[in-house]
């Protein structure tokens, strides 16, 4: 080990001889920076990025020559929009060591794309334009502006969460959900994405945002200084609370969870519970009607061997209206279990078509619209999850299963992309080419369908 005060060799006993310095301390810290380095490396693994940010930036204040923390800190700035401070890191650690360092690698990628650069410069500009509709009072400018902001630069985290935030002021929630999804997707843990999304929930009811729900950020072009880095928050968003108001409030608070909220849940709650018991009695007793009624024709036609060929094919018919009832049945007993997936996978089972009766249908469509949504939802999380860790088959699965109930068409996209880069990777090239195809083809102007071009080109013909 090299002393950090004279560099010179150290002995086995912590101790300098040579200028006697006891170096147990330093190395503690540097052990220390290397931990924090290696937390914040798993974080950015799982896609977390917000936590990433933070353990290398404590990891940097222990070690700031950690060349591979500030270079993944410049990474990690890069991936959520913010350029500038990516440059920085990545020029301060070209600084501290210039040989075979790669930030030099990132430095040039971005310079020397003149187009790419221009973009991003353009993306700031519109950004910060937008900001100043905002303080104008100007709501459908700055909106317009952000929409220009996330074309040019799609990565930019700052941008989609003010446009989410004017999206949610005018009352335009689903467009507010898709901006806060597109945050998470980049960034699981983004606190700001978060706490709007926690605001959308608080205010479902009422459907109003007040300007003192949550604080617009402000433009400030000039490059913060050691002295008042603490206070400088990395999504630039404050939020601002009154002691005296905080306790008020929680306490009307629990109030109105006590005596409003959750009684009007639980009843909810048990009025569809119940309507669910009776609509799967009424399907029971339908079951059992109807294989009465097949069983007593079944013992007619024993006797008449000149069976028509029409008679059967309506025999056929209501034979697979009674296994469409069985197979609905049993999804019923799984909703009211809570399992959405089981619910869903026990749906898809069902011919929708062989159910003729008005009842059975609406029961059909209303369990299906609950329970597909959210099972597409974590049949991405899954598949995404298997991505990552290079389970590329169960990756493939649980993706591709993510279309079959994806009705709303909120992860489909993204499901078609790495499941095109799952047989890419498993060399399974026609069927990558077929699925990266799909995502262009459907999905044209974004980040996943240009990305799919990209690595598609990659392919060998």
């Amino acid at each position: 080990m090299i002393c950090p005060k004279c560099t010179k060799d150290i002995n086995k006993n912590n101790f300098c001889e040579h200028c006697n310095m006891e170096v147990k301390l330093y190395k503690k810290i540097m052990n220390t920076s290397k931990y924090l380095y290696n937390k914040g490396l798993q974080q950015t693994k799982i896609r977390d990025l917000s936590g990433a940010i933070d353990y290398l930036k404590r990891c940097l204040k222990y070690d700031k020559t950690n060349i591979d923390a500030r270079n993944l800190l410049g990474l990690i700035y890069f991936e959520i929009g913010e350029v500038v401070l990516a440059l920085e890191q990545w020029i301060i650690s070209k600084n501290y060591d210039s040989k075979d360092n790669i930030a030099d690698f990132y430095i040039d990628e971005v310079q020397n794309n003149q187009h790419k650069l221009d973009r991003l410069n353009t993306a700031i500009k519109k950004y910060n334009q937008a900001l100043n509709y905002i303080n104008q009072n100007s709501a459908d400018l700055a909106i317009i502006q952000l929409k220009k902001v996330v074309s040019l630069n799609p990565n930019f985290i700052k941008a989609h969460c003010v446009l989410a935030l004017l999206y949610m002021r005018a009352e335009d929630l689903d467009k507010a959900k898709k901006s806060l999804l597109k945050v998470l997707a980049i960034d699981k843990n983004n606190y700001t994405a978060l706490r709007y999304f926690e605001s959308l929930s608080e205010h479902n009811d009422s459907n109003t945002f007040e300007s003192e729900d949550v604080l617009l950020p402000q433009i400030d072009n000039k490059k913060p200084n050691k002295a008042n880095k603490k206070s400088f928050s990395s999504d630039k968003f404050d939020y601002i609370y009154q002691g005296g108001y905080i306790f008020l409030g929680l306490a009307i608070g629990v109030l109105i969870m006590s005596f409003l909220v959750l009684p009007t849940r639980i009843n909810s709650k048990n009025n569809v519970i119940n309507e669910l018991t009776e609509e799967k009695r009424a399907i029971t007793n339908e079951t059992s009607s109807t294989i009465k009624h097949l069983e007593t024709q079944i013992n007619s036609l024993e006797g008449d061997l000149t069976v028509t060929l029409e008679e059967l094919e309506e025999y056929q018919q209501r034979s697979e209206y009674v296994k469409a009832l069985e197979q609905l049945q049993r999804a019923i007993e799984i909703h009211l279990t809570g399992d959405r997936v089981a619910t869903a996978d026990a749906m898809y089972d069902v011919d929708s078509n062989a159910l003729d009766t008005t009842v059975a249908s609406r029961i059909y469509n209303s369990i299906r619209e609950i329970a597909y949504p959210e099972a597409a939802r974590q049949y991405y999380n899954r598949g995404y999850n298997d991505y990552q860790r290079g389970n590329l088959t169960s990756a493939v699965e649980n993706l591709t299963k993510v279309l079959r109930y994806d009705i709303q068409d909120r992860f489909s996209g993204d499901a078609l992309y790495f499941a095109g880069r799952s047989y890419q990777r498993l060399d399974q090239n026609q069927k990558a080419i077929e699925i990266f195809n799909q995502v262009i083809e459907n999905y044209p102007g974004t980040t996943r369908a240009t990305n799919a071009q990209y690595y598609r080109s990659l392919i060998p013909d």
